[in-house]
């Protein structure tokens, strides 16, 4: 880049010095699988007006961080938490990005069940998240979607009963004899 100054009488001065346009960074990142217990990967979607990213530094709200580009990374808790990327290139240049994260806890599919005469059974699923669904198999090809059913079965006998209660993206599966 150049500069020239002229005075009133006519005389001028030039000078002319490098300048360095550095690139333009951009953080940016998603994540999957919110599940407690489950691993969350986290993806990089960062971006640079030219050359590379050469350095990512992640901290997941926990005190756990990494610096690998697209991590994996596994909570002790549910709950939420505030996940950070920087992300720097070459020059020195860093854009630092930061999304809200929720942990699920996943639901409980354990239950019980009371006879109430004959071959009649109530359902009672442990279960009190609100929100979420429940998918019953009763053993003898019969079906229900109801928080707590009454089944009656068709014969006596020994059957195997599978709930699966699905809360947000979570899911969780019980299976008994009864």
């Amino acid at each position: 880049m150049g500069l020239t100054v002229t005075n009133a009488n006519g005389c001028q001065k030039s000078i002319t010095k490098p300048i360095q346009i550095l690139p333009k960074l951009k953080a940016g990142f998603g994540f999957t699988n919110t599940c407690f217990g489950s691993i969350t990967g986290f993806e990089d979607f960062s971006t640079t007006s030219s050359g590379t990213i050469s350095a990512w530094e992640w901290d997941f709200g926990d005190s756990s961080s990494s610096q690998l580009e697209n991590p994996r990374h596994i909570y002790l808790n549910p709950g939420t938490y505030r996940v950070k990327l920087t992300i720097t290139n070459a020059y020195g240049v860093a854009d630092t990005v930061s999304e809200i994260l929720n942990i699920i806890p996943l639901p409980d599919a354990n239950f019980s069940w009371t006879v109430l005469g004959g071959r009649s059974v109530q359902f009672q699923p442990e279960d009190t998240a609100a929100g979420s669904s429940y998918s019953w198999v009763f053993g003898d090809w019969s079906t229900s979607a109801s928080k707590a059913p009454v089944h009656i079965y068709g014969n006596d006998g020994n059957y195997t009963v599978n709930l699966k209660v699905v809360n947000g993206a979570c899911a969780q599966t019980y299976s008994a004899s009864i």
